[in-house]
């Protein structure tokens, strides 16, 4: 099926595969729209975590892309679900208009229902229209918190409003230790990043993404300029590592893989603030930690000393044969016993299994 609905003034079309002509630009060009909005994130998240795309794109009678909305279908133990998108804190709709936005998701309903999913995820920073919120029956979920720097005021100014006796003092303390962080945009970056990752997952208790993940994100977002990689190191030995894209004017520091064994050496002070310093030189205009949970109150307290501002994520859920939305934060004490135990397996076991995990939960 192609076309799956009509108005007067406008068409939607479903495209699982090829290129939207218009998407990408129109992405780019809404105030509103992420990286993962892009068609480079559609190629990650289908060979990264093999969940199927179900692309809506709305169009004006000239065939002018007037709004989008990205879909994946994620299958697993927990039911079928449509989501916008897995894995990540955000993308969900983009329009010009209401009546645009209404279209899309009468239609986005009608896919949650036709693909038998137990329910629709919209992630977004902003809120939608409370008349469409009314009009399609959607819940609206603000658990979720993101951090974000405003890099407006130059390096210089960032690192003077830098707590002294924490954050500047753990920089200051690294330099002297001779820290320094190197940037890798190679394939066998990604995999040495991977390797770092995984540990710091079992460390932590949770399942690592897989590997293919991060290929698939140095294939479609590092080699194409729209994200970097940086390591910091200590004598050739790696202590930390961070994956960023570069979303509209925003810097996103993604996938962080801070080595336990070496926190005395303050790495993750060390890459967030070169990260900030690097992101406010080439000209964005916010750095954005993502969403946490409220419960993981030292992890908001950590971002908040960089200068950063909480506000609440917006998601909305339709509601298809289930009473709730669903509850993936495995910062929960539900999860306490769970992440004692991946925490114990051994690293090629939580590897194998994290694969498997994660495509389910995403």
């Amino acid at each position: 099926m192609n076309t799956v609905a009509t108005s007067a003034s406008f068409q939607v079309d479903l495209v699982q595969s090829g290129d939207i002509p218009g998407w990408d630009a129109y992405a780019a060009a809404h105030p509103d729209g992420t990286i993962y909005h892009t068609l480079a994130w559609r190629s990650v998240t289908e060979e990264g975590l093999g969940h199927a795309p179900y692309y809506l794109v709305a169009r004006g009678a000239t065939g002018t892309v007037r709004g989008i909305l990205p879909l994946f279908l994620v299958t697993g133990l927990f039911g079928r679900r449509l989501v916008s998108v897995p894995m990540r804190d955000r993308a969900g709709l983009l329009a010009d208009e209401p009546d645009i936005a209404s279209l899309l998701l009468e239609h986005a309903a009608t896919l949650t229902r036709e693909l038998r999913c137990s329910y629709l995820e919209l992630r977004s920073l902003a809120g939608l229209d409370p008349d469409l919120e009314r009009d399609h029956h959607l819940h609206c979920e603000r658990q979720w918190i993101t951090t974000r720097i405003d890099l407006a005021p130059g390096k210089d100014l960032l690192w003077k409003a830098l707590d002294r006796d924490a954050i500047r003092w753990a920089i200051n303390r690294a330099r002297k230790h001779e820290v320094l962080v190197e940037s890798d945009d190679t394939p066998s970056g990604a995999d040495q990043f991977y390797e770092l990752f995984a540990r710091t997952r079992r460390g932590m208790g949770i399942p690592p993404f897989p590997r293919e993940l991060f290929r698939a994100i140095h294939r479609h977002i590092i080699s194409q300029g729209k994200g970097n990689l940086f390591f910091v190191k200590k004598d050739n030995t790696a202590l930390n590592g961070l994956i960023s894209f570069f979303s509209h004017d925003a810097f996103v520091p993604a996938y962080a893989a801070p080595q336990n064994a070496y926190r005395k050496l303050y790495p993750s002070e060390v890459i967030f603030w070169h990260t900030i310093e690097w992101a406010a030189e080439h000209g964005f205009r916010t750095y954005d930690f993502g969403a946490d949970s409220p419960r993981q109150t030292g992890l908001l307290w950590f971002k908040k000393k960089w200068g950063g501002v909480q506000q609440s994520m917006h998601y909305h859920f339709l509601l298809n044969g289930r009473a709730t939305p669903p509850n993936f934060d495995s910062s929960s004490p539900v999860y306490n016993l769970a992440r004692r135990v991946w925490s114990n397996l051994p690293l090629p076991m939580s590897k194998r299994l994290g694969t498997w995990v994660t495509r389910q939960l995403s």
